[in-house]
């Protein structure tokens, strides 16, 4: 579990970039590079060339990524070490989660978080935003990984771990022709375009109520699942609202462009726990590996 600050500036010198690194580490790019220009700053030198591609360490840079590296296995090592000195006790972890960010997040954590708690069994419950931040309330299950809830009922502990645009995916073809060459889309030029929108309930599906609070555009179907949302706007059928990394998680039929929305949406990926569970080690390591992004 590499401390921040070692585990970022690994991550930039092995992608060589500050986008692909931000993609990894589940953060933006502009916090990254605000990150280590404030680590920069503090450490009084610089760590990376910013004038090569992809970029290069500076011999400081060099110099930090070594012990960043030797810091790391040492935390590895002390894990493995202190996990042993445990008693040999085989628990389960409840962990709540929706598709989409179970899909992101999961194979990213889950992986480590085992090695380290090989003797936690991980059961996951999957369903809707709103039912999991219920069953949290409720203590049927322990840990979730879901949109941040607006208010979370009392006795949830909420961690933000990450911020995702949610941008509409369409073809060109079915955006009207006055539109054509705009990458910033308003409602107003959406208002006659059709649209595959989620089930009500669902979390894009109150974001795309909330963009067009004067009455939806035409509802050509309506689904439960992004990828089936997605994939089929992709083929050219229609529009949908998307989160801007779903394409890591599955490929369009044919490449499809992502729109900007003229007034920026967001939604938030939380750990979400009840708050009596806080001091459970397995529980706050993987947290920990959440907000680290594996």
């Amino acid at each position: 579990m590499t401390s921040k600050r070692y585990a970022y500036v690994i991550a930039v010198a092995e992608c060589g970039n500050f986008s692909t690194a931000a993609k990894r580490l589940f953060m933006s790019q502009s916090s990254l590079s605000q990150y280590i220009k404030n680590l920069e700053t503090t450490l009084g030198v610089t760590l990376f060339d910013r004038d090569t591609r992809p970029l290069q360490l500076t011999a400081a840079g060099q110099r930090y990524l070594s012990t960043a590296y030797r810091v790391s296995q040492l935390e590895d090592q002390l894990q493995s070490d202190l996990t042993t000195l445990q008693p040999v006790v085989t628990t389960t972890l409840r962990l709540a989660v929706t598709r989409y960010w179970g899909a992101l997040i999961l194979p990213r954590v889950l992986p480590q978080f085992q090695r380290h708690y090989p003797k936690v069994h991980i059961k996951i419950v999957e369903g809707r935003t709103r039912e999991l931040v219920t069953a949290l309330a409720e203590g049927r299950v322990d840990l979730g990984f879901l949109t941040a809830p607006q208010k979370p009922p009392a006795g949830l502990t909420c961690v933000p771990l990450l911020r995702e645009a949610i941008q509409v995916a369409v073809q060109p073809e079915c955006l009207p022709p006055a539109v054509a060459g705009q990458r910033v889309l308003t409602p107003q030029m959406l208002q006659t375009v059709p649209f595959i929108l989620l089930h009500r309930g669902q979390k894009l599906r109150q974001i795309a109520e909330t963009v067009f609070d004067q009455g939806l555009p035409p509802v050509l179907m309506t689904t439960e699942n992004i990828t089936t949302a997605y994939k089929l706007a992709s083929t050219g059928l229609a529009a949908t609202f998307v989160p801007e990394r779903i394409a890591s998680l599955t490929p369009p039929i044919r490449p499809i462009p992502h729109f900007a929305l003229q007034t920026p949406l967001h939604w938030q990926l939380a750990a979400v726990y009840p708050t009596a569970l806080e001091n459970r080690p397995d529980l706050r390591a993987l947290v920990h590996l959440a907000e680290q992004g594996g």
